[in-house]
Order: structure tokens, then C-alpha cells, then sequence
């Protein structure tokens, strides 16, 4: 699955799902003054997704397996 997604800790039901990388995602990082989080991909791409729309804001590509954001 190449997706992310937002779960409800109550319900234990995903609220919202996130597309757009199409490889295994490996690292989610929270922007909590932003609403935003970035995400990492082995298809070579970060995003930065906004919480708010649930799309993606911007998307860089590397070029490689992209594995930890620091």
C-alpha cells in the first residue's frame, strides 16, 4: 500500500487516506505549527501534506530511495 493515512484513536476507523507516492512509504514527521507533515518514499519523492485540504502541498524528487528525513 502506498498510501498514508490519519486514524482516529477513538473509533480506531482511518479518517482520512493520503495518495500520491507509488512506492512503500517509510517516514512520516509531523509540522504541527503548520498542519502539515512530510512524508518519505522509496519511490524517491518527499511530500509535504496539508492536513486541512489532504492533498499534497509540494513534492521533490530525489532521484533514490529516499530512507529517514532529517
Amino acid at each position: 500500500d502506498t498510501t498514508l493515512r490519519l486514524w482516529s484513536l477513538s473509533s480506531g476507523f482511518s479518517e482520512r487516506v493520503f495518495s500520491g507516492h507509488t512506492a512503500a512509504v517509510h517516514e512520516v514527521r509531523l509540522i504541527p505549527t503548520m498542519d502539515r507533515f512530510v512524508s518519505s518514499s522509496a519511490d524517491g519523492t518527499a511530500r509535504i501534506w496539508d492536513l486541512n485540504s489532504n492533498r499534497f502541498v509540494s513534492v521533490s524528487s530525489l532521484g533514490h530511495d529516499v530512507r529517514g528525513i532529517s
